[in-house]
């Protein structure tokens, strides 16, 4: 094969695995983008419950309507968000949005009896005691439901960040691999040029070493004549 040959044949190999490198680096760094837009979403759905919690406790104590108003208006909010979130593809995230989503509706269906009890207390104080009771009871139903829900958005969030860092890490591994092979092709081809050429150097030095002692002294004995 010849020598200008092999260095083509190097250096289409070499485009090749560095288009390979770009393709990979792209197809990751999309991934990198969706696994990011799922942890911001995520943490849009932890702060939407936690602020649910904080209303359901401060409804408690004191069951004023702009609590109330805000409660819906932020269960409503979240309901619209959960109804079809495009960023949770996987098959596990779409199973925790459903658990989110059922969540939402029964902490809505709990805190309407929570309103309706203490509506109910102001009119019959005669059944103070068992009414307080119950909205007891219901606030401590809404809290643990409110608490699982930041706990499967909170897992959200964990799974799209591991899923962007194993991303990052697979960039990583790509470029490191392919410009190895990169520089290992580059590296055997100048080897086999070189040993190319100066085999036959070699093979002209054993046959005729006077003809080879001439070549190199040419140039001097040029200069001297010159002079």
């Amino acid at each position: 094969m010849k020598i200008s040959t092999r260095l083509k044949f190097a250096e289409l190999i070499s485009l090749a695995i560095v288009a390979m490198i770009v393709v990979i680096l792209l197809s990751t760094t999309l991934q990198m983008k969706r696994e990011i837009a799922k942890n911001e979403a995520a943490g849009e759905l932890l702060q939407a419950v936690t602020s649910l919690r904080y209303l359901t406790l401060e409804y408690a104590l004191r069951h004023d309507e702009r609590t109330k108003a805000q409660w819906q208006l932020r269960s409503t909010s979240l309901a619209k968000r959960l109804a079809g979130p495009e960023e949770f593809t996987e098959p596990a995230d779409k199973e925790a949005i459903v658990e989110l989503r059922d969540g939402n509706e029964n902490i809505a269906q709990l805190f309407a009896l929570l309103v309706g009890n203490h509506h109910e207390l102001m009119k019959e104080k005669d059944k103070a005691e068992i009414l307080e009771e119950l909205e007891s009871r219901l606030l401590g139903q809404i809290t643990n439901k409110t608490q699982a829900m930041i706990s499967d958005a909170l897992n959200l969030s964990e799974q799209s960040r591991i899923g962007a860092l194993n991303a990052q890490q697979r960039a990583f591994n790509a470029v490191i691999l392919f410009g190895g092979i990169v520089v290992l092709v580059v590296t055997v081809t100048i080897y086999i040029t070189l040993r190319s050429v100066s085999r036959p150097w070699k093979n002209c030095v054993k046959v005729q070493p006077s003809l080879v002692q001439a070549i190199s002294t040419f140039p001097c004995n040029l200069i001297v004549r010159m002079k």
